[in-house]
């Protein structure tokens, strides 16, 4: 009986952290059309990073500069694309469309390759471990 009692516990649990974090990325991605371009623009960059987390990328307490090295094929895009990004964090300035749909290609650019190129495995990871 007390072991029934902890599967349901855990599988409650399980459940509840499923439905939390597909909750976050909902929210997540609905920051994308905000009319607040600094909100979407911050937004794209964390989602775009938690693709890059998901397929590899050892996330740290660092520069964002220094994940050039390691996404080397599309380094100087990445160097661009953290510029706005700290634009839009850091500063008052306002985003431009064009920085927003700049930042809209490069996550798209980013979840293309790193799905299309990934196993069944990392797909799945994706989709139904990361909500991606």
């Amino acid at each position: 009986v007390i072991g029934i009692c902890l599967l349901i516990l855990v599988m409650i649990a399980f459940l509840i952290w499923v439905l939390v974090q597909r909750h976050k990325s909902k929210v997540l991605k609905r920051k994308f059309d905000s009319e607040d371009a600094r909100e979407a623009v911050r937004a794209m960059f964390e989602y775009t990073m938690n693709i890059l987390a998901a397929a590899g990328l050892n996330i740290r307490n660092t520069s964002l500069y220094r994940y050039e090295k390691q996404i080397a094929e599309t380094a100087a895009e990445y160097h661009h694309i953290v510029d706005i990004r700290q634009e839009a964090v850091y500063s008052s300035n306002e985003m431009t469309p064009e920085q927003k749909a700049q930042m809209m290609a490069f996550k798209e650019k980013i979840w293309k390759r790193i799905y299309t190129n990934g196993t069944l495995i990392q797909k799945l990871q994706l989709k139904y471990i990361y909500f991606l």
